[in-house]
């Protein structure tokens, strides 16, 4: 399922489009997540790190793996590596996979070990 959908992040006091495709995910998944991120961003500004990691985690645990540019589309992530490496010290189990994509570049993609789960 391809769709063509605008999301905002939040830059100090200004809404910005991210605008983007993002595929595999059902509607029902992607209202839960424009829910939750509503909920972090209610203290937007306070710790915007913070509430990216949050929306991460949250993305993980529902069973979904991550990889940085699926990070900026669905969450405005430009740094998902130091947003894992948090989540990683705050003791969560995340998997690191080397992946290559059809134009033959090779991305990380995050998911929670589920050995662990």
């Amino acid at each position: 399922m391809n769709t063509q959908t605008e999301m905002f992040t939040q830059s100090g006091n200004v809404m910005m489009p991210v605008v983007g495709r993002i595929t595999q995910l059902t509607d029902d998944r992607r209202v839960e997540l424009s829910k939750f991120a509503e909920d972090c961003n209610k203290n937007a500004g306070v710790d915007h790190a913070g509430n990216q990691s949050a929306e991460i985690l949250h993305y993980l645990q529902g069973g979904d793996s991550l990889t940085p540019i699926g990070a900026l589309r669905l969450f405005g992530c430009f740094r998902l590596g130091a947003r894992i490496f948090d989540l990683k010290r705050d003791g969560h189990d995340i998997k690191t996979e080397m992946v290559t994509l059809e134009s033959g570049k090779r991305v990380a993609r995050y998911s929670l070990n589920k050995e662990r789960v």
